[in-house]
């Protein structure tokens, strides 16, 4: 493991005799972090089921067995807090359709 690297903070203190080496363990300090950096496992995406499918009106009225208008109205009053507008389209995550219906029910 490398030497922890100390540097002073108040630069415009710092005689400039020492502004060489500060730049040396700066340089350093920075390759360090660089080959740490490039070593990291790589993030990984999520899979298909962690991520949020996203339902359009005509879904979610089926699954909520009401008009495609309805949903319409209650989303525009704001009922629906998983609604996303897109542009001119509403969109519905399914993740949050399932945690609002199980509150509903509670």
């Amino acid at each position: 493991m490398a030497a922890p690297i100390h540097i002073t903070l108040d630069i415009d203190a710092m005689p400039a005799e020492q502004i060489p080496a500060t730049l040396a363990q700066l340089a350093a300090a920075q390759t360090a972090l660089a080959a740490r950096l490039m070593s990291a496992p790589a993030p990984t995406a999520p899979t298909v089921q962690e991520q949020d499918r996203m339902l359009t009106v005509a879904e979610l009225s089926e699954r909520l067995r009401c008009a495609p208008k309805t949903v319409y109205r209650r989303a525009g009053r704001g009922e629906f807090p998983f609604a996303r507008r897109l542009g001119r389209k509403v969109l519905f995550s399914e993740q949050g359709l399932t945690k609002w219906l199980a509150r509903q029910k509670a």
